[in-house]
């Protein structure tokens, strides 16, 4: 993990995105060093490729959009959570539509594709973001932190008024095993209550028991249940990691979490990268 990579081959996807609901074939192509992550709208007039940075963050309303100027592209976060631990530094990834595919709605199909067609790594060492000082940011309630250590360490923690969720805390080093194992396979999730409102504003179109774990009360309404006790958690965690990873660099920190989300994680994302002194680039 300490050189550059990228994919050995094309890998393409077509499915439904879950908030506009529309088919869009996505394109991963082999990208050489020094590239990084940089998305394309091939549906768009005059589109230009929108590299992964703090400054590409655009919203985080229910997912992360990025984008530059009038092009975006949303939900990226499962896409960009995947590449993270399993060293994809370097890659162009194309879409005809307005949003990356959600599938089961967990980083699990694209962890399987990438194992699938393998990792080329490259000469150029890789470059970490190391983390020197603590960054914290308070939010009412809520809490998100980056603390200095000489791995990605996560300690995240949830609580909802739900007797389903309730509160779940989640301790985890993040490597391509821990990742795969631990992560990758849990799905976003939602409350019933919430879903008549999300359609009123133009979200989750594309939702469905196939790709959401809806809750509501105290019943999970998925026939096959949870993958895991506390998938809840675990896919918060994989959300920050793929919102972490728009850095543009793998995090060396122990990031600590408390009732997170995507507009939490992008405020730790944009302070590490505007602050001076708390954060350097190391290679090993």
């Amino acid at each position: 993990m300490v050189c550059q990579g990228t994919l050995k081959a094309n890998a393409t996807f077509v499915g439904e995105g879950i908030h506009f609901g529309q088919t869009t074939k996505m394109v991963i192509h082999p990208a050489p060093p020094g590239y990084g992550i940089r998305f394309l709208r091939t549906d768009a007039d005059g589109a230009k490729p929108v590299r992964v940075s703090a400054n590409s963050i655009k919203s985080h309303t229910f997912s992360t959009t990025i984008g530059n100027g009038a092009f975006v592209v949303s939900t990226v976060e499962h896409l960009m959570s995947a590449f993270y631990p399993m060293g994809i530094d370097n890659a162009l990834v194309e879409l005809d539509g307005p949003e990356v595919p959600i599938f089961d709605g967990s980083a699990a199909p694209f962890v399987y594709m990438i194992s699938g067609i393998g990792t080329k790594k490259f000469a150029r060492p890789r470059q970490f973001l190391k983390i020197k000082k603590p960054v914290e940011i308070y939010d009412e309630d809520r809490f998100i932190a980056a603390y200095p250590s000489d791995k990605l360490e996560i300690s995240y923690t949830i609580e909802f008024s739900n007797d389903v969720v309730k509160r779940q805390t989640l301790e985890l080093v993040v490597t391509p095993e821990t990742y795969s194992r631990e992560i990758a396979r849990a799905r976003t999730f939602g409350f019933l209550k919430d879903v008549d409102e999300l359609k009123n504003n133009g979200f989750a179109k594309g939702g469905s028991l196939n790709r959401v774990v809806l809750v509501n009360g105290h019943t999970i309404l998925n026939r096959e249940g949870l993958r895991y006790p506390d998938e809840f958690v675990r896919h918060k965690a994989l959300d920050l990691v793929g919102d972490i990873a728009l850095l543009g660099y793998p995090l060396l920190a122990k990031v600590v979490v408390y009732k997170g989300g995507h507009g939490l994680h992008h405020q730790l994302v944009r302070e590490i990268a505007s602050r001076r002194g708390v954060k350097e680039l190391v290679t090993f």
